[in-house]
């Protein structure tokens, strides 16, 4: 599959040549790049910093480069000289927001390369389109430029103000994109406008559907943080590029204002946030839905403790995204949006409703797909099952599929020889002695070291003294290495010694009863050695 040659003319009868952005990094970017192919109006470039995927990964793009439909420029948005190549001949560039994890990630404390990634890329993109006289420049933003990371929005419209403070850096920035392009409204006959899509999901999402999957396997599915009512509008990807598409119309016709303005996109369907995760746990196969809620400030607490002990302490454990303040607020605010404007401008509505979506994960589950869920992750990873549920399966895993669910359906317990029974509930019961004795060992504990601190306090037993110490020396020297250095080494060392110990029983056995005897030995004879004085001490001590 060739790469068209920088700067070449567009081919196709009565086709209009458009540039896309991030058409292959951005989920958004791929359902853009495959809306416009299968509209057959356009000619379409793709501009991304990475390299043209294999033919077999999407057969449309490869297909449509063969026939001249498409053409792909590897090129970053920080190259000036290779952009203006890459909009050259085109009427209309869909800038589409870099993803907010790049190859490789990029985390908020790599300022400088998310600010060249995303403002100094538009600054250069925004220029190309000057100098190449594009007429028209669509960008796709999100609707966290507004959000401050605290406050709850419901219904919002046009008319709210970037806040005082962001709920973080890439929402600062991707703001400070959104006023590059408004300013560039109107000057060398460029028309602008700005898509604020809010939280948009799909096949090939690299940051919701993840975070969902990493939050269940740390066990954190059964928690709901506040009162679990937040509302939230989500947006199908493919509602998002057909919304791009109905703006460059709008631009186009200039029967209506759009130029220069920013316009929510939805679903139209705000739903109750849990429930909605709840959903699409389900759907991955995890049977529990939250019911445990937890205090929003309680959760804060623990976030805020959490990430200053690590600072502090520097365990070598990364920071997770998964314990943020801004994700506890994320997940407990509502977040709404009022899409007149959308339909009213630019003549949006959604091709594809939440219930079309609930409908279609309800058949492929009842076709049983959700029985090999784990096995197939296992061989594919979370891609492949993305793929899954879009009902976009690439035909090179059709057998893995059917072998799936084959070796799932067929291979029953019984083939083994034996039957698996239904555990009675009695087993999952906790008597009230067992209860009762774990409080008792509890309190008995606490008791012991606070007898203990007394006893430091009072500085009389110099037997307890010089144990602390040793302990908090030893706990000194292991504080530089990484924890999970300690772990790995502890385990080690311990399955180790199980294996000897198997393996020499009474090899081990006779060691540490000669050593035992040894060391007695040592002991008298230490204590016959030492002065009276010292003697009656230590027997004093001892009684």
């Amino acid at each position: 599959m060739a790469i068209d040659e920088p700067g070449s003319a567009p081919t196709g009868e009565n086709s209009l040549a458009c540039t896309v952005t991030f058409g292959r990094s951005s989920f958004v970017g791929r359902s853009l790049v495959s809306a416009l192919l299968k509209s057959g109006r356009w000619t379409v470039r793709i501009a991304d910093p990475l390299p043209l995927p294999d033919p077999s990964a999407d057969p449309l793009l490869s297909g449509s480069i063969r026939s001249g439909r498409a053409s792909y420029f590897q090129v970053g948005l920080r190259d000036s000289s290779q952009l203006r190549h890459a909009v050259a001949g085109s009427v209309v560039v869909f800038h589409v927001a870099p993803p907010a994890v790049l190859s490789p990630p990029l985390p908020p404390s790599d300022f400088y390369r998310l600010y060249t990634e995303t403002v100094q890329g538009a600054k250069n993109l925004i220029a190309a389109c000057r100098a190449c006289g594009v007429r028209r420049l669509v960008h796709t933003g999100s609707a966290d430029v507004v959000f401050d990371g605290v406050h709850g929005i419901d219904g919002g419209d046009e008319s709210l103000r970037y806040p005082d403070k962001f709920e973080g850096v890439l929402s600062e920035l991707m703001a400070q994109v959104e006023i590059l392009v408004f300013n560039a409204n109107g000057r060398d006959g460029l028309s602008t406008c700005v898509l604020r899509p809010s939280n948009p999901f799909g096949p090939g999402d690299s940051s919701f559907l993840p975070f969902l999957v990493a939050a269940a396997r740390l066990g954190l599915a059964k928690f709901i943080i506040g009162t679990g009512k937040n509302m939230c509008d989500f947006t199908y990807v493919e509602n998002v590029a057909h919304a791009n598409i109905c703006a460059e119309q709008a631009l186009r016709s200039e029967s209506t204002s759009v130029a220069g303005k920013p316009i929510f996109i939805t679903n139209h369907q705000p739903v109750e946030l849990w429930d909605f995760i709840s959903n699409i746990l389900e759907g991955l196969g995890y049977q529990s839905r939250p019911t445990i809620h937890l205090p929003v400030k309680l959760v804060l607490l623990v976030v805020v403790l959490a990430n200053k002990v690590r600072e502090k302490l520097g365990f070598g454990i990364p920071s997770s995204p998964l314990f943020t303040p801004a994700i506890t607020y994320t997940l407990s605010c509502t977040r709404t949006f009022n899409c007149s404007a959308a339909k009213r401008l630019i003549g949006y509505s959604p091709i594809i409703s939440l219930e079309l979506l609930i409908y279609c994960c309800g058949e492929m589950k009842g076709r049983h797909l959700h029985i090999s869920f784990h096995l197939i992750c296992c061989f594919t990873g979370s891609s492949f099952l993305e793929e899954l549920l879009s009902h976009q399966l690439p035909k090179s895993y059709c057998w893995l599929q059917s072998f799936s669910l084959s070796m799932a359906l067929y291979l029953h317990p019984c083939r083994f020889g034996f039957n698996l029974e239904k555990m009675s509930s009695s087993y999952f019961q906790v008597s009230e002695s067992t209860v009762r004795q774990s409080f008792i060992t509890m309190a008995s504990l606490w008791n012991k070291v606070v007898s203990v601190l007394k006893l430091l306090a009072q500085g009389d037993d110099w037997n307890v003294f010089f144990k602390a110490a040793g302990f908090l020396y030893v706990v000194k020297l292991l504080l530089p290495f990484p924890l999970s250095a300690l772990i790995g080494v502890g385990l080690t060392c311990l399955f180790s010694l199980f294996i000897i110990y198997e393996q020499c029983e009474e090899e081990v056995d006779k060691l540490v009863s000669t050593a035992s005897a040894g060391i007695r030995k040592l002991k008298e004879r230490m204590v016959a050695n030492l002065p009276s004085f010292l003697v009656t001490y230590l027997q004093e001590l001892k009684n």
